[in-house]
C-alpha cells in the first residue's frame, strides 16, 4: 500500500502550460466554412471550437467563454473572455510561476447602425468577432483579413439580389412598384459606375437591380446617403447623382 502510495505521489504534475502548448501546437485552425457568393473559405468560432473540443479532453482541460459590455470613450465594446483550465483540481501552489487558469480576452466595437440588422443581432455579431479573435490568440491562429464581414456582407449582397432578381422576374408590371416598397436593408455588389448623371433617371450600380435614383423610397434613399462613402465611394458620378436627389427631396 505505501508502496503504491509513493509510485503515485512520485507521478509529476502536467502543468496547464504544458497541456495548453500541447494543443497550439496540434491545432491547425482549418477554414471549414465555405462562402458561396465569395468563393472562398474561412473560419469561424464554431469552426474553432469543432477542432479543439477533442483536444480539450485529450489534455484534461475545461474552457469557458463569457462576454461582458464596456464603454470607451463613447462607444460600446463586447469584451470576449475565454479561459482554461485543468479538468482535475491539481495542487500547483508549490509549482511557483505556473498559472491555474489562463486568460485570453479580445474586443469588438458594435455598430451604431447596420442595415437589416437587430440590437441583438448586432450585438451577437460583435460577441462572435470578439471571441473569435480571443480563440485565435489563445492557440496561436493566424489572423486574417477580417473575413467575418465580408462573409456576412457577400451574404448579405446575395440576399439582396436574389430578391430583386425575383421581384423583377415574377412581377414585372408590377416590379417598380413593389420595389420601391422595399426598405433596403443591404446592398448587392457595386458595379462599375454609370458613365452620365441623369438625375432621377440615374441608374444604380448595383448588380441585377433594373432601379434608378428616383425609384428609392425614402427609407432607401436614406440608408444609400447613411452608407455612401461605404459603398459607393468608387462610383463618384453615381455618388454626385444620389447627394443631389437627396437634396432635393429634402427641399420638396
Amino acid at each position: 500500500m505505501e508502496k503504491d502510495k509513493k509510485v503515485k505521489d512520485e507521478q509529476p504534475i502536467v502543468t496547464l502550460n504544458e497541456r495548453l502548448l500541447k494543443v497550439q501546437t496540434k491545432l491547425k485552425g482549418e477554414k471549414s466554412s465555405l462562402n458561396n457568393f465569395g468563393k472562398y473559405k474561412y473560419r469561424n468560432v464554431e469552426d474553432i471550437l469543432t477542432e479543439v473540443k477533442p483536444m480539450l479532453f485529450e489534455n484534461d482541460i475545461t474552457m469557458t467563454m463569457s462576454d461582458s459590455i464596456k464603454e470607451v470613450g463613447g462607444e460600446i465594446y463586447i469584451e470576449a473572455r475565454v479561459v482554461l483550465e485543468c479538468s482535475k483540481n491539481i495542487d500547483t501552489e508549490c509549482y511557483d510561476g505556473y498559472p491555474k487558469n489562463i486568460v485570453s480576452q479580445a474586443y469588438a466595437r458594435e455598430p451604431k447602425t447596420q442595415g437589416g440588422m437587430s440590437p441583438p443581432q448586432m450585438t451577437g455579431t460583435a460577441s462572435s468577432y470578439a471571441r473569435k479573435y480571443a480563440l485565435g490568440a489563445l492557440f496561436l491562429i493566424s489572423g486574417e483579413a477580417c473575413p467575418d464581414y465580408a462573409t456576412d456582407m457577400d451574404r448579405n449582397n446575395k440576399e439582396l439580389s436574389d430578391s430583386l432578381n425575383t421581384l423583377q422576374g415574377k412581377d414585372k408590371d408590377k416590379g417598380k412598384d413593389k420595389v420601391k416598397d422595399i426598405i433596403v436593408p443591404k446592398l448587392g455588389k457595386v458595379i462599375d459606375d454609370v458613365k452620365k448623371d441623369r438625375g432621377s433617371q440615374t441608374p444604380i450600380p448595383i448588380e441585377g437591380c433594373e432601379m434608378e435614383i428616383g425609384d428609392l423610397s425614402d427609407d432607401q434613399m436614406k440608408f444609400f446617403i447613411d452608407n455612401v462613402d461605404r459603398y459607393f465611394k468608387s462610383t463618384p458620378i453615381f455618388k454626385k447623382a444620389l447627394l443631389s436627389m437627396s437634396t432635393q427631396r429634402k427641399a420638396a
